[in-house]
C-alpha cells in the first residue's frame, strides 16, 4: 500500500513539473524537486519531457533549472533543442547544447526527421547562427540538400560554404539554386565547384579563418567510421599539420564557445 501511494504521488509530482515547465514557474518546479530530491531523474525523463516544453515556450530559467538540477540524456537533449531552434528561442538552444558531453549521434538521421541545421538557417537574423550550427555539427549533426537551399535562401555565403565542406551535396535543382543565390553568381559558381577547387578557394580559406572549430569538425568526422559522405580533407586547410599527426579528435577536445547576445 505504502509503495502504491509512493508511485502515486512520484506521478502526479511529475505531471505538477510538466505543467510548472509549461508556465515557467521555477519557483514551484523547486518546491517540486525539494519534495523529491531521490527522484530527479523521473521529472527530467517523463514521457512529457518538461525540458522540451519549456524550451517551446522560451522559459529559459526553467531550462537551466533543469540543467542544473535533473539533467536528462542526451537524446531528450537532442529534442528540446530542435523545438528550441523551430520556435526561435536560439539561446535557449545554445544553452542546452553547452550542456551537452560526447553527443556524437544527438542529430542522427535515425533521431530527426527533419535537419536541425535547416532549422538554424531558417531562423530568424540571430548573430550567432554559424556558431550554433557548428555545434550541432560537433555532435554529430547531419546535412541534407535542403540545409544547402536554405543557406542559399538567407543569402549566407558563409553557411553555404559550411555546408559544402562538411558534406559534399549536389543532389539538389540546379535551377532553383541559381535562382536561390539571387544573382550571387560567384556563390552559386562557390557551391557548384568540385570539393577540391572550393576547398583552394579564398573564400573558403577565409571561413576557415574565421570560424576556426570548423577544421576541428572535419578532422573528426574525416577519421569517424561511422560517418560517412564527408570529402573535405583537414590537411589542405592546416599547412602545419598533417590529418596523420592530428590524430582522432575527441569530443572533449572540440571546444565550442558559450554564445551570449
Amino acid at each position: 500500500m505504502g509503495n502504491t501511494q509512493s508511485g502515486n504521488n512520484i506521478r502526479e509530482a511529475v505531471r505538477e513539473f510538466y505543467r510548472a515547465s509549461r508556465k515557467g514557474d521555477v519557483a514551484e518546479g523547486k518546491k517540486i524537486l525539494e519534495r523529491f530530491p531521490d527522484q530527479m531523474n523521473h521529472f527530467a525523463m517523463s514521457y512529457f519531457n518538461p525540458l522540451e516544453t519549456a524550451a517551446m515556450e522560451g522559459h529559459a530559467e526553467f531550462v537551466q533549472l533543469i540543467l542544473d538540477t535533473c539533467p536528462p540524456v542526451n537524446l531528450m537533449k537532442g529534442s528540446a533543442v530542435k523545438e528550441a531552434l523551430f520556435y526561435k528561442n536560439f539561446d535557449i538552444a545554445s544553452a542546452i547544447l553547452d550542456s551537452i558531453h560526447n553527443g556524437n549521434s544527438m542529430f542522427s538521421r535515425e533521431n530527426f526527421h527533419t535537419s536541425p541545421a535547416q532549422l538554424v538557417f531558417h531562423g530568424k537574423n540571430h548573430p550567432h547562427k554559424e556558431k550554433m550550427f557548428l555545434k550541432m555539427m560537433a555532435h554529430g549533426g547531419f546535412i541534407d540538400t535542403w540545409d544547402l537551399l536554405a543557406a542559399l535562401q538567407a543569402g549566407n555565403q558563409d553557411a553555404c560554404i559550411m555546408v559544402r565542406l562538411l558534406d559534399d551535396i549536389c543532389h539538389y535543382e540546379e535551377n532553383f539554386a541559381r535562382s536561390s543565390c539571387n544573382g550571387n553568381e560567384r556563390l552559386f559558381q562557390l557551391i557548384n565547384m568540385p570539393p577540391e577547387e572550393l576547398r583552394q578557394s579564398p573564400e573558403a580559406k577565409a571561413v576557415m579563418e574565421k570560424y576556426p572549430e570548423l577544421l576541428q569538425i572535419i578532422a573528426k568526422r574525416n577519421v569517424s567510421s561511422n560517418l560517412t559522405g564527408v570529402t573535405a580533407d583537414a590537411a589542405l586547410f592546416s599547412p602545419k599539420k598533417s590529418s596523420a599527426s592530428m590524430g582522432p579528435v575527441r569530443d572533449d577536445e572540440i571546444e565550442i564557445p558559450t554564445l551570449t547576445g
